[in-house]
């Protein structure tokens, strides 16, 4: 009866705070305008001084002085005594520093937001490079470029990108990769400091990441849509609220940066990124290929990389299922949150966007609390591995660095994730189908997800070993990958090689007949034509970051056209053989 009260009272609730009416009426003329926004500095200033008016601002004189080094604000005064709030009786003939009048308000200097696209009107890209250029001693040394470009004059609109090229190798031999954070609103620097860049904040110092991608490709980290991360706009309107604007957003970005660094133009490019960029990644992809057949771009795109993407609707309409197979909810809370579930369904149905999404963050809600879990990332660790880097990105000293001045930093910017809802439904399936006719794609998994082909099979299996998965949980044993949130589109095999080492796990526990695998398996995977698809062991929603190694060896090879892995087949008469029937290939490292 406590979980039925509970859901009452959370269905008015989101899980992610607040799901608000937004405006549905699609932007238009989104190209930049001829005209300058407004009369800017001296292009030699190397600089543009912006002046914000939305949230994704910093105010440029702090209530309080603030130590550079720290961002700790400091007490030099006590703001009674310049106000006259102390009386006589008050007053002490020692004065100190608690009880000195105010003297006028610091102001940190955060120098100023760098906007390139006018560098580029005037022909001047090399003199955009140049003050681009990252100062490497307060990152590790690596070589690196960022600012802000320009893709709506109307509302200034601005994307923010960090650049960094190939360690090691010359940058027109080596492909090079395109980073879309999901959220929506999440901020691309995530997948920079958390999950593929070639540092990462550990106990607010940077630490070196051994498995960066930056030791096979060039990385470009983009801050999308506008108003996240970084990027920023001066109107209201000017926040995306569908694919087709954020798409050319990206391709006004992607033509801008390859002004300031042709020698990309003839590398392969890949899009990567995950979770809600399985609507990024593929809506870029397609502007780039829509524009390359009626105006030739140079663009030199060559495939797309996805992980636990956010694909259609349909994918993430089960999400209960997998909380029930891995013992983590009984089959009567299952029933219990049924009508949750069938509220959501319901709203897909009626491609109620707005409404679909309201009712998910609901059902999550109500998941993650009757499951006992802290966080959506990963059900085998309580802790949250993500977004630490958020303080250090703050500090005056890497802000004059990155060249983003007051434009403050937002780890999810929740305005551009409310504007977005009329977006939750929209499916990308059908780009994927196009683009697979013309680019690889790679798209790797953490879990398997319920459908009607692999349900038999799913079932009697998940009643039998459901005692021991849960016992397995609370003694922290369990290895076998999982992400509650985006549900992969995988094949049967993927599901059966998945639960192969999840029986191999409860052997002991569950008793005899399941055969065990010696050798260490760190994914599975399989290709047909130009579609690759991979199940990680071990990882949650986030595969690079709880699989930094085995990502890395992945990417690399795909990118570079190498094999895989070795194969191996299973042994005759195993336990798992009747329900694969010989069509199943395992894949080793």
């Amino acid at each position: 009866m406590k979980y039925v009260t509970f859901i009452l009272v959370l269905c008015v609730i989101s899980v992610f705070g607040r799901v608000a009416e937004v405006k549905k009426d699609e932007l238009n003329n989104l190209i930049v305008d001829e005209k300058p926004v407004k009369t800017q500095q001296s292009i030699v200033n190397n600089t543009v001084e912006v002046n914000i008016v939305n949230n994704n601002t910093d105010n440029k004189v702090h209530e309080k002085p603030i130590d550079e080094n720290t961002n700790v604000t400091k007490k030099t005064c006590d703001t009674r005594v310049e106000d006259n709030l102390l009386d006589a009786n008050h007053t002490n003939t020692n004065t100190t520093s608690s009880n000195k009048p105010c003297e006028p308000e610091a102001r940190v200097d955060n120098g100023t937001a760098l906007i390139l696209t006018p560098y580029l009107k005037e022909g001047k890209a090399r003199e955009a490079k140049r003050a681009a250029r990252v100062d490497s001693k307060l990152f590790l040394g690596f070589k690196s470029y960022s600012g802000f470009l320009t893709v709506n004059e109307t509302y200034n609109s601005n994307i923010f990108f960090w650049y960094f090229p190939v360690l090691n190798k010359p940058v027109n031999e080596s492909p090079w990769i395109i980073w879309l954070q999901g959220g929506p609103g999440a901020s691309s620097l995530t997948g920079l400091f958390d999950e593929i860049g070639p540092f990462t904040v550990v106990n607010s110092t940077l630490k070196r990441n051994p498995h960066t991608w930056l030791h096979n490709h060039s990385l470009l980290f983009i801050d999308n849509p506008v108003g996240t991360g970084y990027s920023f706009t001066e109107h209201n309107k000017g926040f995306t609220t569908n694919m087709a604007t954020y798409s050319n957003h990206l391709f006004i970005a992607l033509k801008q940066f390859l002004q300031i660094f042709p020698e990309l133009k003839t590398v392969p490019l890949y899009l990567a990124g995950e979770s809600y960029a399985g609507k990024y990644v593929p809506a870029m992809a397609m502007e780039i290929h829509k524009r390359k057949e009626k105006l030739g771009s140079e663009i030199n795109l060559q495939g797309l990389i996805i992980g636990n993407a956010y694909v259609d609707p349909e994918v993430i309409s089960h999400i209960a299922l997998p909380f029930h197979y891995f013992g983590l909810l009984e089959k009567e809370q299952l029933e219990m949150i049924k009508p949750l579930i069938d509220a959501f369904q319901e709203s897909i149905r009626k491609n109620n966007s707005i409404e679909a999404k309201n009712k998910w963050n609901i059902l999550v809600s109500v998941l993650l609390f009757i499951s006992s879990q802290k966080h959506g990332y990963n059900f085998l660790s309580d802790d949250l591995l993500v977004g630490k880097y958020v303080s250090f990105l703050k500090t005056t000293p890497v802000k004059r660095a990155i060249h983003v001045g007051d434009i403050n930093f937002e780890w999810v910017n929740m305005t551009v994730n409310v504007n977005l809802a009329p977006d939750f439904l929209s499916s990308t399936k059908p780009m994927f189908e196009r683009l697979l006719e013309h680019y690889r794609v790679l798209a790797y998994w953490s879990s398997p997800r319920e459908e009607d082909g692999i349900k038999y099979t799913l079932e009697p299996l998940e009643n039998r070993f459901s005692p021991c998965l849960k016992e397995l949980r609370r003694n922290s044993v369990l290895t076998g990958g999982f992400s509650i949130f985006k549900l992969p589109q995988s094949h049967p095999d993927f599901v059966l090689a998945d639960l192969w080492q999840l029986f191999s796990e409860v052997a002991d526990k569950c008793g005899p007949g399941i055969p065990r695998k010696q050798s260490f398996i760190s994914r599975y995977h399989k290709t047909g034509g130009r579609l690759t698809e991979v199940v990680f062991r071990g990882a949650g929603h986030m595969v690079p970051l709880d699989k930094p190694a085995p990502a890395e060896n992945l990417v690399a090879r795909w990118t570079h056209s190498k094999p895989l892995s070795r194969r191996y087949g299973l042994l005759e008469g195993s336990y798992i053989q009747e329900y694969i029937r010989n069509n199943t290939i395992f894949h080793y490292l």
